[in-house]
């Protein structure tokens, strides 16, 4: 069974996360750089599945931000219908999350979960090309 519960810090983290390692260098400077995230940790009875976090951007629109466990495809169907739950419950019109370009699971996790594909953003993060993909109501 997977359960979601909110995230303050790393140290809320009781179970194995095992995700890329580029991502770990990333924790700190994405997840708790600013206090207005909404974090929130999804796990099953053995690990860190995910670690998502929204922000709101205003006139109705929420970024979405996720990293995965190496381990969560197995658990896709409980996390959709999850992470659909919070779509939800906080009711904006449009969310927007991007993934680098050269991310294939990051891509088919977002399609899935029923974001579009938009478009590229060149180098946008330290030079590196991120796709913008947007699920709206």
């Amino acid at each position: 069974m997977v359960s979601i519960k909110p995230l303050n810090s790393l140290a809320d983290l009781t179970k194995p996360f095992c995700v890329q390692q580029a991502q770990k260098k990333e924790f700190d400077l994405t997840i708790f750089s600013k206090k207005e995230f909404l974090r929130f940790v999804m796990e099953n009875d053995n690990e860190t599945l995910a670690l998502i976090w929204f922000w709101n951007m205003g006139q109705g629109r929420y970024g979405v931000g996720c990293f995965l466990s190496e381990h969560a495809g197995a658990f896709f169907l409980e996390m959709k219908t999850l992470i659909e739950r919070m779509f939800d419950f906080y009711g904006a019109l449009r969310y927007e999350a991007i993934c680098r370009t050269d991310f294939v699971n990051g891509h088919r996790m977002l399609v899935l979960l029923g974001f579009e594909r938009e478009g590229t953003m060149k180098k946008f993060i330290d030079g590196v090309n991120y796709d913008l993909y947007a699920r709206c109501k």
